[in-house]
């Protein structure tokens, strides 16, 4: 650990991962810090306002005066009510959400949109805070509420993402709102689900990072400066992900629940256990469970099948279905869930189904009462990180 006395007005950049003690007066965000875990990924400016002992586990940087762009400061300090954060991958619109939450007078409400490296909720969810005090990351701050979508990115879950947001919407009660957004900003599918994220909530005033795009126009807008250093890789962020994935699951255990109409639990996103049973012996090879429902047909199989085109076609005309999804249990295993009971409580892996009993086991550090179970579309397998540690790689699912 490298040990230093700092000078007032100057900012070091702490690279993650790294650990920063402090003896002296410093802040984050406009958040007084003594102590600070940089978590990989994540650079961190931390000013200091007095002259300093500093102790740094890693890597930094310094620089003379403070980091903070002046457009931030302007926008913290003005009368808006309600603040749409937009910008690219890697912008630092989460850091500007942060330097808002703390430099804002009033309470704030703070909605974590962007699925794919979610602070509040968890990456697949979109989360909700509400808050009095001042954090050193939006991803300290206790999530109120959310909603399960499921996947790291909204493209074609466009209608999903929308229907959460406009339900997260409702949950405002504090004098002032923060949105903070995905960065999926580029191209006709992302202007058409921006543009309908704005008109469900009808922000004051956008503050854009970068070049303001042509479709904003009709907004209220203010250009706004990075001071991000530099831009994480794809595997990067996947890494950041499957930390953030295995401490949700930190001393998690198994807890099974009936489905099915008479079940204790519903589910969603799912059409399983809504259809009736049927027999698919001498038809399918390896059948462990099927069902016929309302326009659909679910064929579980124990060993991955690939059915051709004509052999779909034929089970549609047969069974009167327009859709036939086939699926391996071993797909199954490991599927990132959302659980809900009065409102979201978060994340969970799917350990296994009994299909004769309708029962599905879930792993979980979730205790509280469980009243549904909405199925995603990521897989989680474990695997071994760097130093040792458990991480998850992603695999998607096309579940029924």
């Amino acid at each position: 650990m490298t040990e230093f006395e700092e000078t007032p007005n100057s900012t070091l950049l702490v690279e993650g991962k790294a650990n920063v003690e402090i003896e002296g007066r410093a802040e984050v965000f406009g958040c007084s810090v003594e102590r600070l875990r940089v978590p990989k990924g994540r650079i961190v400016p931390i000013l200091i306002l007095e002259k300093s002992l500093i102790r740094i586990s890693g890597n930094y940087i310094r620089l003379n005066g403070s980091t903070i762009p002046e457009s931030w400061e302007e926008l913290a300090k003005s009368d808006f009510n309600s603040i749409f954060i937009f910008g690219d991958v890697d912008s630092g619109k989460s850091s500007l959400a942060t330097f808002l939450v703390n430099r804002m007078d009033g309470s704030k409400d703070v909605f974590d949109f962007d699925i794919g490296q979610s602070d509040i909720a968890h990456p697949g969810a979109m989360g909700y805070a509400f808050t009095n005090n001042r954090v050193l990351h939006i991803s300290q701050l206790q999530m109120h509420d959310g909603y399960f979508i499921g996947s790291i990115s909204p493209a074609g879950r466009e209608s999903l993402c929308l229907k959460a947001i406009s339900k997260l919407k409702n949950l405002r009660r504090g004098d002032k709102a923060i949105f903070d957004s995905t960065g999926w900003v580029r191209g006709r599918k992302a202007r058409d689900y921006k543009l309908a994220k704005l008109e469900i909530l009808e922000p004051e005033v956008i503050a854009c990072f970068g070049d303001i795009p042509y479709y904003l126009d009709d907004f209220n807008t203010i250009q706004v400066e990075s001071f991000v250093v530099k831009r994480r890789s794809r595997e990067l962020r996947c890494e950041i992900r499957g930390e953030i994935y295995r401490e949700k699951l930190n001393d998690s255990f198994i807890r099974v629940f009936k489905a099915g109409e008479a079940g204790e639990v519903k589910l969603g996103n799912t059409s399983l256990f809504s259809g009736e049973e049927i027999n698919l012996e001498g038809i399918i090879d390896s059948v462990v469970y099927a069902e016929r429902g309302y326009d659909f047909l679910n064929v579980f199989t124990s060993t991955p099948q690939k059915p051709s085109p004509n052999v779909i076609k034929s089970l549609c005309e047969i069974f009167e279905v327009q859709e036939v999804n086939f699926v391996s249990i071993e797909e199954l295993k490991g599927l990132l869930v959302g659980l809900y009971g009065d409102k979201y409580l978060g994340m969970g892996l799917l350990e296994s189904i009994d299909f004769e009993k309708k029962e599905i086991a879930i792993v979980t550090r979730i205790g509280e009462n469980i009243r549904r179970i909405d199925f995603g579309e990521i897989r989680l397998q474990k695997l071994e990180g760097h130093e040792g540690h458990e991480g998850f790689k992603e695999y998607f699912v096309r579940v029924p």
